[in-house]
């Protein structure tokens, strides 16, 4: 009995003492490619909650949904540069029960320095490399959006998401500036070797009153993961 009680507290020990290790890691020498997926058949599935404000409804200025998104690697091509990108296939369903129906086609790339995604016609510099907490970069360099400078916060820390623990997580903080006519709230929560867990969208315009006028307001949730082929 007493060795089993030993064995034990050394297994215990051993775990506690490498997942130090890797925060160490993290911290100093790690480049964080992996928190930019680039497996085949790499899947995730998001829960949305999504609230537009319509100016133009007088009835219904506020409108819910509620929606699931599934994103998945599906091929390998080339760009232009020579460069092996990701096509990124996404799908959206109403309901858990529904069948998945086509949305649209992403894609996306990795380089020594950053991760990039081509969304909706636009390519936006998602992560850079290495990620440390002095790490700013601009978001929009590919795109013809107005500059947008993109920051690290809460680096390699554990984050909840409806009870469901991931490790290591790193924040990026696209937008945060507030005043009494807008909110542009912006960031993304990304875990290794999973990709973006958790998103917060937060784009509006505000009377002097604090209603808001226009703009949408939108969540992604993480409920399921599939990490593909190594």
């Amino acid at each position: 009995m007493r060795t089993s009680k030993l064995l034990i507290f050394f297994i215990v020990l051993m775990f506690f003492s490498c997942k130090k290790e890797v925060k160490d890691i993290d911290k100093t020498e790690y480049m964080g490619y992996d928190y930019f997926p680039y497996n085949i058949g790499h899947e995730l599935i998001y829960e949305v909650d999504s609230t537009y404000y319509d100016d133009f409804d007088i009835i219904q200025k506020e409108k819910k949904f509620h929606f699931y998104i599934k994103e998945v690697i599906e091929s390998y091509f080339q760009d232009n540069e020579g460069r092996q990108n990701i096509r990124i296939e996404r799908y959206k369903r109403d309901k858990d029960t529904d069948n998945w129906s086509i949305k649209d086609v992403w894609s996306g790339v990795i380089t020594n320095t950053s991760a990039q995604r081509f969304e909706e016609d636009e390519r936006f510099v998602k992560l850079a490399f290495p990620i440390k907490e002095t790490q700013s970069w601009n978001g929009n360099a590919y795109n013809n959006l107005n500059s947008q400078t993109y920051t690290y916060k809460d680096l390699f820390v554990d984050f909840n998401i409806d009870s469901e623990l991931y490790s290591n997580t790193v924040t990026v903080n696209q937008a945060e500036d507030t005043s009494l006519i807008h909110r542009n709230i912006i960031s993304e929560v990304y875990a290794p070797k999973i990709g973006m867990i958790y998103k917060t969208y937060n784009v509006v315009k505000k009377a002097v009153n604090g209603d808001i006028i226009s703009g949408s307001i939108y969540e992604y949730k993480l409920i399921s993961y599939n990490m593909g082929t190594e």
